[in-house]
């Protein structure tokens, strides 16, 4: 037989260029390839059998394809191969259909995927058989070269009796295949790999093919949108027993109730054009589980787009503008057998109840709910929807149930989460699955055509097919051919702000909006029975303009979601496309900022064109103008409000010309004010800080305003104490952290003069009360122990006359009687230290103990809490006047009377003395008001009170008028009060200089030079030398010498007294005297020098020191242990040491032991 056959085979030589191309294509895809290619034939079945049969392999056109004779995939459509169609699988690169821009397959290259399964594919189509061999490796030789195909006649007499019939078989009863005559379709047979080969190495098995086909279920019937000829699609499965022939229909998809005017709006599209209809696609698998969908689908066409670069592309690459929009109106799903078992149990066949058999999920739409068939609405000629009246069916009613998908005729991986599926002729890699649309600059030039072809259909084509399908929606609705509750809002053309979905979808949704606003069929047809109510959430015009008249049709949910969309997507679409930017700025989609205190809460979105924005951060108040401000929740909104030209409103002009301000505070205001604040700088210049002094300010424990000024800082423990705690006057905590820029404009923020007045005369203010604080003497004690802390700060003149100072309220006894102070404060001015009790506490109260001054505070007031002058005179008539009267200060108190007085005395006398006090302008000279104690003892006799006339100094006792010595020590006080005095006479005795002690000695010494005196009483015989002395001289000046002359001493009887010395000289004997005589040590010793060895002092020094240790002349000794120190050197230190021992000399020992041990070493 194979003479009959041509060489049929694809032109390429390289294996590689099908590796290559597979690769593009995932192996999934050949379903799609296959079924393209047949809707381009203008097929109208399309069918896929997984064949699991293997054949016998004894009668083949070659013993080398016996590898195929297995498993294979059998593709079936009822369309016959043209001439054209075989050559087309020939051209691996280009494909055949490339100069047919109306077919959806023109590339070509759709075939290629079947060697993901095979490697050695076949197929019959009319008379004609082919079989091809792309590696030259299975089928016979011709004139001694290999094939990579061939094509033929097959047998028309059938094949029992065939030479090859093993070789066709595998056709045999597939689709009415029985080689006797023209087979009226196209059968391709893809025998399975087995094994790894040149092409792939990848090996299916039967199981996997069939679990692919099963996957392609789940979307089968929305690949009948865009397709022009398919009417029904089916796949089965052969057994693998040889010996049978048995096929089992997996499922099967079919278009219903299709007539001659769905199938022309399906088959042809003129330029300008466009086409609505409806399809029914019933689904229904081996379970006789079935699923009915009913869709409506707008196609068209536009000429090519103006732009010449994509001119040039279209007309290169054979580009239409092309495409169409699919929207799902209902989908049903049901079991058949369940069905049937009803119907046979008598079950009645009814409509389920609104949530029998249904998810528990928002309706998804309740069209077709009560019809079963419509008629066709006019203008477009929509056709008939039949809706079988089936029970216990499910409808698909929950929304995230579909999503929107690109479509190249069949479905792209490219999900957009639209409400419809969006078809076009897009500029695609070879495998038809990847698209270019998102803006790359970085792409390649090549790309970025692709990219700018495919932005076009997209936004410039498909929205206003998108918008036209819309406008037969609402028709249906008015018809009451659906039941969705709003369509619009149903089809609404943005995805959920929360889906995945490409950036691009938001701009082809702006797209569709600005053809929607512009579509006045639209706004004809929309029903307002179909708005939603918004409950003045939603700021309409009082005009319906189209923007008003289309977002009543939105739900809050649509209207949200925009906003988030527009936030998601701004940067993509920028603030450049003018139209673009002035449509949103009209949209009511931006969300209204408010609070519980603005009368217009309830409104939640409004367009950017009537609003106005502050600051994020800042709180608002009630307003009021009817302005509406605009919410702005982080830098997006503020960017995009910008780009949107809003209006920035000024916090001044907002706070100071829109606020309503309130009677009464409440949280809202607090909080607008503290915006404010934030807002506002420090310092007196800020026009802010400085025009809210007109304001009034939140206090923290009540809903009342006080001025600014009238309020204090509750964290200091002086306001708080003074004010009471839960007072009135302390500005809202919330505002607390704005204290310095509030004390600008009068804010108690801490203590000054003038703070502290108010603190004062508030303690004065409760002090009056008739039930005053319990504590009011602690708030005194705190702001007069702040007074202390700061005393340089304040001027004591300005509050010394406020009572606030906590006083000594009782004394003890006698003082008690006399001393009453009810209140427990009194002000600076009347209120005396303890120390000056005695001299004024009968005209003062004295002040606390734990209020008392400290030293600094009295330096800089020292006459705080110090009485006056005239406070203690009339403190000394009281006790004149009053305590001279007392019997018991009489009879129990006279000292501490006594004591009083002169205390006084002594106050005045240094007034007197130091601050030249006139006491003759306050004390009248009759007035007895001296205490002089010489006629009795007693103080309380009057006769002892004399007045300043009735006293002269300096009297004699006995003579008249004489005064008291204790009274006369307060010289200045009795002057000053005009006591006269006895004043002696004005002569000065003259007295010449005279030093007696200096005299003696110099007679002293003369007398001891002068040895033939009469006066020497005693010999020192030295050496048969006779030195003369006075014994009276020797023992004053030596106890020794005392002891010796005295009248039991041993010299007491000797006249003259003779005293024997051999063991020292004459000169140290000289020196002696002299010493004990008067003369300095030194001075002796040099008088004497002439006498004594000029090259060594020792001797001297050593009979000076025996001397002194005879004598007992302890300080002479001394002097000479330090002489001998001076002299000590390595050569005599021992000697001298030695000295010191025999002589007892101890410090003149210690000197040389450490002489010895810090100069050992030496």
């Amino acid at each position: 037989m194979t003479s009959n056959f041509r060489s049929y085979g694809q032109n390429e030589t390289l294996i590689s260029s099908i590796r290559n191309i597979i690769k593009d294509y995932p192996f999934e895809s050949i379903f799609k390839e296959f079924l393209q290619n047949a809707d381009d034939a203008g097929a109208k079945r399309f069918h896929v059998i997984v064949d699991g049969r293997s054949h016998s392999a004894n009668s083949l056109l070659c013993d080398r394809m016996k590898a195929w004779q297995g498993p294979a995939i059998l593709i079936f459509n009822d369309a016959i191969f043209k001439e054209s169609d075989f050559d087309s699988l020939m051209q691996i690169r280009v494909g055949g259909k490339q100069d047919d821009d109306t077919k959806i397959g023109k590339h070509g290259l759709g075939f290629n995927s079947c060697y993901h399964f095979t490697d050695f594919p076949s197929f019959i189509s009319g008379d004609s058989i082919a079989f091809m061999d792309p590696q030259e490796k299975f089928l016979p030789e011709r004139n001694g070269l290999l094939q990579r195909g061939i094509i033929g006649p097959f047998p028309k007499n059938g094949i029992r009796d065939f030479s090859e019939r093993d070789q066709f078989v595998p056709y045999e009863g597939i689709e009415g295949i029985d080689f006797q005559s023209t087979f009226n379709g196209t059968l391709f047979r893809i025998p399975l790999r087995q094994q790894p080969s040149e092409i792939s190495d990848r090996i299916f098995s039967v199981n996997e093919v069939l679990e692919l086909f099963i996957k392609i279920k789940s979307n089968v019937t929305s690949q009948f949108l865009f397709l022009r000829n398919i009417e029904k699609i089916e796949v089965s499965r052969m057994s693998d027993a040889t010996s049978s022939f048995q096929m089992d229909s997996l499922w099967k998809a079919t278009i219903n109730g299709l007539d001659e005017d769905i199938q022309s709006k399906r088959n042809h599209i003129v330029n300008g054009d466009f086409r609505i209809f409806q399809m029914e696609i019933e689904l229904i698998d081996n379970l006789n589980n079935v699923q009915n969908d009913q869709w409506i689908i707008a196609t068209g066409a536009q000429p090519d787009p103006e732009d010449s670069e994509l001119q040039k592309y279209a007309k290169r690459y054979r580009l239409r503008v092309l495409g169409g929009v699919a929207a799902l109106l209902k989908s049903k799903k049901y079991n058949k057998h369940k069905i049937q078992n009803d119907s046979k149990e008598g079950t009645p066949a009814k409509r389920p109840r609104p949530n029998e058999n249904r998810p528990t999920t928002k309706s998804y739409t309740n069209a077709f709910r009560r019809q079963t068939s419509f008629p066709s609405p006019v203008n477009q000629g929509i056709g008939n929807l039949n809706i079988p009246n089936i029970p216990n069916f499910q409808e698909n009613e929950n929304p995230g149930d579909f999503k929107g998908r690109l479509f190249s005729t069949f479905s792209l991986p490219d999900t957009t989460c639209l409400s419809v599926h969006l078809n076009g002729t897009w500029a695609q890699g070879s495998d038809r699955a990847r698209l270019l649309i998102e803006n790359d600059n970085d792409l390649p030039d090549m790309d970025h055509q692709k990219l700018n072809w495919n932005r076009h259909i997209l936004l410039e084509f498909l929205p206003d097919l998108h918008c036209r399908l819309l406008e037969e929606i609402i028709k249906l609705q008015n018809h009451k051919k659906i039941d969705f509750k709003n369509c619009i809002s149903k089809f609404w053309p943005f995805p959920l702000a929360t889906h995945n979905y490409p950036k691009y979808v938001f701009s082809y949704g702006c797209k569709v909006l600005q053809c929607m606003l512009r579509s006045e069929i639209i706004f004809q047809l929309i029903n307002p029975d179909n708005f939603y109510q918004h409950f003045r959430k939603v700021y309409f015009s009082d005009e319906d303009n189209h923007v008003d008249i289309l977002f009543k049709c939105l739900s809050i949910e649509n209207i949200e979601n925009f906003y988030q969309l527009l936030r998601n997507n701004w940067d993509g679409i920028g603030a450049k496309k003018e139209p673009l930017k002035l449509m949103i700025r009209k949209l009511p989609i931006w969300p209204v900022r408010w609070n519980p205190s603005m009368a217009n809460r309830l409104l939640s979105y409004a367009p950017v064109s009537i609003g106005y924005v502050l600051p994020k951060e800042f709180k608002m108040y009630r307003t009021k103008s009817e302005k509406i401000f605009l919410k702005t929740t982080d830098q997006i909104d503020n960017k995009i409000l910008k780009d949107l030209d809003v209006t920035l409103h000024e916090i001044y002009d907002y706070a100071f010309n829109d606020v309503e301000f309130p009677e009464k505070s409440d949280h809202d205001y607090v909080d607008f004010l503290d915006s404010v604040l934030e807002n506002a700088t420090s310092g007196y210049g800020c026009k802010i800080t400085k025009d809210l002094k007109k304001l009034k300010f939140p206090n923290a424990f009540t809903n009342d305003l006080l001025p600014v000024s009238d309020l204090f800082d509750y964290d200091n423990i002086v306001f708080r104490t003074v004010f009471g705690g839960d007072s009135n006057v302390f500005l809202h905590f919330n505002l607390v952290k704005h204290k310095y820029k509030l004390s600008n404009i009068g804010f108690n923020d801490e203590l000054n003069s003038v703070a502290f007045d108010r603190c004062a005369l508030k303690i004065e203010a409760l002090q009056e009360m008739d039930n005053p604080p319990h504590d009011i003497r602690h708030r005194g004690f705190i702001l007069v122990d702040h007074f202390y802390d700061d005393v340089a700060e304040y001027e004591l003149r300005e509050i010394d006359r406020i009572p606030f100072v906590p006083i000594t309220k009782y004394l003890d006894k006698p003082y008690d009687k006399y001393y009453n102070y009810p209140q427990v404060l009194d002000c600076f001015n009347n209120i005396i230290l303890p120390q000056y009790k005695g001299v004024a506490w009968s005209q003062k109260a004295l002040i606390a103990e734990d209020v008392i001054p400290p030293t600094d505070a009295l330096e800089i007031y020292p006459s705080l809490g110090k009485p006056s002058d005239i406070t203690v005179i009339k403190h000394l008539k009281f006790l004149r006047n009053k305590i001279i009267n007392d019997d018991e200060w009489r009879n129990d108190w006279k000292e501490t009377f006594v004591s009083n007085v002169f205390e006084v005395y002594d106050w005045l006398e240094e007034k007197c003395s130091n601050e030249n006090l006139r006491l003759r302008e306050y004390i009248k000279v009759h007035e007895p008001l001296f205490l002089n104690l010489s006629k009795s003892q007693d103080p309380f006799d009057t006769d002892n009170w004399v007045s300043a006339s009735n006293l002269v100094l300096n009297a004699e006792p006995g003579e008249d008028k004489y005064i008291n010595p204790r009274l006369a020590k307060s010289y200045a006080m009795l002057k000053s009060a005009g006591v006269q005095e006895i004043k002696a006479p004005n002569f000065k005795i003259q007295v010449r200089e005279h030093d007696q002690l200096s005299i003696n000695n110099k007679f002293l010494l003369e007398n001891l030079s002068n040895q033939v005196n009469s006066l020497h009483d005693v010999i020192f015989n030295v050496k048969g030398e006779k030195i003369w002395a006075s014994r009276n001289v020797l023992a004053a000046s030596s106890e020794f010498f005392h002891q010796k002359f005295a009248p039991e001493g041993e010299y007491a009887n000797s006249n003259p007294v003779t005293i024997d010395i051999d063991d020292v000289s004459p000169t140290s004997i000289r020196i002696l005297l002299h010493y004990l005589y008067g003369q300095n040590i030194d001075n002796a010793i040099w008088k004497h020098q002439d006498t004594i060895n000029q090259t060594s002092n020792f001797e001297p020094y050593r009979e000076l020191l025996e001397l002194a240790n005879d004598y007992e002349l302890d300080h002479l000794k001394e002097l000479m242990e330090l002489k001998l120190s001076r002299i000590v050197n390595r050569s005599n230190v021992k000697d001298i040491k030695n000295l010191a021992e025999d002589l007892k000399a101890g410090q003149l020992k210690v000197y040389c032991n450490r002489y010895i041990e810090d100069n050992e070493n030496l």
